[in-house]
């Protein structure tokens, strides 16, 4: 079982809500994720952003297109990724949270802006860091678009939350542009 708002598996079999979102609410409304990472999903997941195996994120974006079309009709107005840096797409080829996005987008037949949010803020790489470094190391490292006038629901896609620290950040500088409505779909937690 996990959290139903952040997918924080639960160590127990108990449902609802975890304490950390209790605590202090998120600014991104739903997060729903079809894997855990680990075993095949999180090689899946290196493959693509370690090894740059490009036709992986076909293969992920299925998976997380099946897992959302069986959640149920739910109105998205347009999907957005967590972008990366500029550095950071120049050294890897690519941004791989925009890669699945973009097949998702096809899946659904819904608008995939790439323009609408940018990342600003060069960071470190999040993995390793406590859950608090990783809110101060990506705090104020995204931009909306101002010219844009955002619609009232966005499907956010990034490939893994693991403490939801980015997808945050990511949602709470979409909800102050204007946004009523951030859901997250990731490939993993």
């Amino acid at each position: 079982n996990k959290c139903t708002i952040c997918a924080e598996p639960f160590e127990k079999s108990v449902e609802g809500v975890c304490g950390r979102c209790l605590a202090h609410k998120p600014f991104f409304d739903l997060v729903t994720v079809p894997y855990l990472y680990k075993g095949l999903a999180k090689d899946l997941v290196l493959k693509l952003k370690s090894q740059q195996n490009t036709s992986c994120s076909k293969i992920l974006a299925q998976l997380m297109l099946k897992h959302w079309l069986s959640l149920g009709a739910n109105h998205i107005d347009a999907i957005v990724a967590v972008p990366s840096h500029k550095e950071k797409r120049k050294q890897r080829g690519f941004n791989q949270s925009g890669l699945l996005a973009l097949h998702i987008a096809k899946g659904l037949k819904i608008p995939y802006q790439q323009d609408w949010l940018k990342r600003i803020k060069w960071s470190k790489n999040q993995t390793g860091l406590s859950r608090k470094k990783r809110i101060n190391n990506i705090k104020n490292a995204f931009l909306v678009d101002n010219a844009v006038k955002l619609p009232k629901t966005l499907l956010l896609i990034d490939d893994v939350v693991t403490t939801g620290a980015t997808v945050n950040e990511v949602a709470r500088v979409l909800k102050k542009a204007g946004v009523k409505q951030v859901i997250v779909l990731a490939f993993a937690r």
